[in-house]
């Protein structure tokens, strides 16, 4: 069978649609000038490969010689990789909403030559049910609407495209001197009353791990001494952990439930969703003194490393849901076979688990209700009360030894594809929770894959002269939110090790990033750099923060630590930034969670804490592991100098809005000296 042009592709999401009957063109001036010469409309499909419901549209419509007749006839079909061009994605997906008031992928956008949206979707059926149309009869609507009202077509997506322009780039105050405190409290009380207090988290069905706000709650109970914020915190981290969307046999995190309770995942695992998971976890050790939070930190990393993670390479961007064409089967149970591998241990370990004879997976979103016989692993299906989650914590580790039984099971399954993409902003996430692990695990492995990892992307930088979205690809210059979160994990490695490489690095990116993102004629970062931007006029300006941190959320944060560690003027830029952005914040503050938390960075500002000669010898371990028990949150690490004029035999200084901490000569005196200077606040 011929391929289509995606064989040629670096994308194995891409490349996994080479085969389709449809003739694809991927994302470029090939299939533009085709639609243009030819007055055709573009069907635009983006997803990813570990999107179920994208695989699902591709076997029922992509492989259908019907529907790839239609399509290669009448349209001019795109693919894309919402990986690849999260840029691209990002436009055509705000459309969708603006028509039908939701999305999700597969996106399904239909565009004038000139890539104007006029309709779309999301997940189409081959062919119309009732009420519901199917993807063919839509085709045909489509192509009739454009034979006989094109011109009304091209006004439309004029119209839809500006408005979406509108929105993406939302125009930044010029304000000084506003107060981040309200915004700041009024998160928090709204956080407070949303909360979940059955399930932990936020929000209903689908219910997504909430990434973003356990650490800016995390952080702002540290510093107000908050026992709201850090009951939200550990509730949902105990939650996550006994929960479904915990793979409990292999480690690591689904993407997101189907329902509030945290029990039926989709069960693709992400990178970015790992990476700020495995971090939240281990930064939370210092606030209790159960290890079971501590483990399922250590776990999650592991898991990266053990399933995610090229040596040669860097960290591969996600973990596929489905295994021989159905989701889920990789990571579900049936009674008997548990009971057959586990023998007498069955009984205990299924109570525990809550695997039923009947199956516990009923899959709500698309069966109404059916139970298919397969279980979900989820002590929290059990329906325990949370105030004894000490106890059913301690009962976990007994039952480690079953798991790894399952475990050895489960690896002679065919196991879920891979996406080899090392995308830079994930591996930024993974970088930095690396150097969270080397900290709290005391295990100089983490840091090692940390550094060179980093490396990997530098010698692209020097390489290529920018830095690439995507490791080792020179089509795709990095987003703002590469760069953003680059520069921030090259701080981390900066402030553990104390190796001005890494800060001279940081340095030279923060520039690019000023020079090449930076609205010279506004306030804030394009998402696109300067030169994609005269290729491709219209980019957005990202300042919603979703499962990520927005680019301008985290540009905001590393030019805060710079301005700290290095120079005012990048200090200058982010107040720029937060306070340029107030307005739009304070509409809904609690949907701003990663820039909540650098406004509260800003307002309490970091830890200084200079290094002495002998202090880096105890670098990382046990200096660092005693600097972030003290709970305070924001730290910046410095080497001194001036060694000549170092008190004799002391190990490091700190200090805090103007004031100094006597010289510290033993680790023991670190934590009371923190304490003293931040003069830690009760709400």
């Amino acid at each position: 069978m011929t391929k289509n042009r995606l064989a040629n592709e670096k994308s194995i999401y891409l490349q996994s649609h080479a085969d389709d009957p449809v003739d694809w063109y991927p994302w470029g001036m090939d299939a533009f000038q085709k639609a243009t010469t030819e007055e055709k409309p573009i069907f635009l499909s983006i997803g990813y490969s570990a999107c179920h419901w994208c695989h699902v549209m591709q076997k029922e419509c992509f492989k259908n010689p019907e529907i790839a007749d239609m399509l290669n006839r009448n349209f001019v079909p795109i693919k894309v990789d919402r990986e690849e061009h999260t840029d691209i994605d990002e436009i055509y997906m705000h459309a969708v909403v603006q028509i039908t008031g939701s999305g999700g992928w597969p996106l399904s956008v239909f565009l004038t030559p000139n890539l104007k949206p006029f309709f779309g979707g999301t997940y189409f059926p081959p062919y119309s049910i009732g009420q519901h149309p199917g993807f063919l009869d839509i085709l045909r609507y489509i192509q009739q609407l454009w034979i006989q009202k094109r011109e009304q077509l091209e006004t439309t997506g004029a119209n839809l495209l500006a408005l979406v322009q509108s929105h993406l780039s939302l125009p930044a105050g010029q304000s000084e001197g506003l107060d981040y405190q309200p915004l700041i409290d009024r998160a928090v009380a709204s956080l407070y009353q949303s909360f979940d207090r059955d399930n932990g988290g936020w929000g209903i069905e689908p219910k997504f791990p909430p990434n973003l706000v356990l650490p800016f709650l995390l952080h702002y109970a540290s510093i107000y001494n908050d026992a709201r914020a850090k009951e939200m915190v550990e509730k949902t981290l105990v939650y996550l952990a006994l929960s479904g969307l915990h793979d409990h046999v292999g480690g690591g995190f689904h993407r997101y439930c189907t329902d509030r309770i945290w029990h039926v995942p989709h069960f693709e695992k992400m990178l970015y969703d790992n990476a700020q998971i495995a971090n939240i976890y281990l930064q939370y050790i210092p606030h209790t003194e159960n290890h079971f939070l501590k483990f399922i930190g250590k776990r999650t990393l592991d898991y990266l490393i053990t399933e995610l993670y090229n040596s040669e390479e860097g960290f591969f961007s996600s973990q596929d849901a489905d295994t021989e064409h159905e989701e889920g089967k990789f990571y579900v149970w049936e009674y008997d076979e548990i009971k057959n591998i586990l023998g007498e241990s069955a009984e205990s370990f299924c109570k525990y688990f809550g695997v039923e004879k009947e199956g516990n997976w009923r899959e709500f979103s698309t069966k109404g209700g059916m139970a298919k016989g397969k279980n979900i692993l989820d002590h929290k299906y059990v329906g325990d009360d949370y105030n004894n989650w000490k106890i059913f914590a301690s009962q976990y580790f007994n039952f480690l030894p079953h798991i790894n039984k399952l475990l050895s099971i489960r690896n002679r399954r065919e196991k879920p594809m891979k996406d080899n993409k090392c995308i830079t902003s994930w591996n930024a996430l993974a970088i930095s929770a690396c150097i969270k692990g080397s900290i709290f695990m005391t295990d100089a492995t983490y840091m090692m894959i940390s550094a060179k990892t980093a490396e990997h992307f530098l010698q692209d930088y020097k390489k290529l002269g920018f830095l690439p979205h995507i490791l080792h690809n020179p089509k795709i210059e990095g987003f703002i939110e590469d760069y953003a979160l680059f520069i921030n994990a090259l701080l981390d490695l900066y402030e553990t090790m104390l190796d001005n490489r890494w800060i001279e690095n940081t340095i030279m990116l923060a520039e690019r990033m000023i020079h090449q993102f930076w609205d010279n004629e506004g306030v804030g970062f394009y998402r696109t750099s300067q030169t994609v931007r005269n290729q491709q006029r219209l980019s957005s300006k990202p300042i919603l923060d979703h499962q990520e941190p927005s680019g301008n959320a985290m540009a905001a944060m590393a030019l805060a630590r710079l301005g700290f560690l290095v120079n005012s003027e990048y200090l200058d830029m982010a107040e720029q930034l937060c306070q340029g952005y107030y307005d739009w914040i304070q509409r809904v503050p609690e949907a701003f969670p990663a820039w909540l938390d650098t406004m509260l960075f800003l307002k309490h500002k970091p830890m200084e804490c200079t290094i002495f000669s002998q202090g880096a010898k105890l670098l990382p371990v046990p200096m660092l592991t005693k600097i972030y028990h003290s709970q305070y949150p924001y730290f910046i690490m410095k080497k001194n100098k001036d060694i000549a004029r170092e008190p004799r035999g002391s190990i490091a200084l700190f200090c805090h809005n103007q004031t100094c901490s006597a010289p510290i000569y033993n680790i023991d005196e670190i934590i009371p000296a923190i304490k003293n200077l931040t003069k830690i606040k009760t709400n």
